[in-house]
C-alpha cells in the first residue's frame, strides 16, 4: 500500500493526545455523540475515528493521487457511511481538527518550495 510522505504518521500517543484535545475543545459535540460513556471511553472512540479517517485516506491515496485536503474529506465521507447520521457532525469536525496533522496545506507546500 502506498503511503505518501505528506501523510504524517500519528503514533498512538499522538492519537491519544489529539483525542483528548478534541474532546476538551468540542466537549458538547462529544457528549452528544457518546452520552453514556466516561471520559476515557470517549477518548478511545475518538481515537478509533481518527484511525478510521487515516485508513480511508491511505486507501484513497496512490502514486497518482497524493493526499490532499479534498482527499481527506473524501476519506471522512467514506467513514461516515459506517456510522449513524447523528455522528456525522462529529466526524466532520474531527476531520477538520486533525487535518493539519495528516496532510500539508497548499500554503505549507508553497512556503517550503520557496525556501
Amino acid at each position: 500500500m502506498y503511503l505518501d510522505k505528506r501523510i504524517r504518521p500519528l503514533p498512538e500517543e499522538v492519537r491519544h493526545y489529539l483525542a483528548g484535545q478534541f474532546a476538551a475543545v468540542y466537549s458538547d459535540l462529544v457528549d452528544e455523540a457518546f452520552p453514556d460513556l466516561d471520559r476515557e471511553r470517549k477518548n478511545i472512540r475518538i481515537q478509533t475515528l481518527i484511525e478510521g479517517i487515516i485508513h480511508s485516506l491511505i486507501r484513497l491515496s496512490s502514486r497518482d493521487n497524493a493526499p490532499t485536503e479534498d482527499l481527506l474529506r473524501q476519506a471522512s465521507e467514506q467513514l461516515k457511511e459506517l456510522y449513524p447520521e447523528d455522528r456525522h457532525p462529529l466526524i466532520d469536525t474531527l476531520t477538520e481538527f486533525i487535518m493539519p496533522n495528516l496532510v500539508e496545506r497548499p500554503a505549507e507546500r508553497t512556503e517550503r518550495g520557496a525556501a
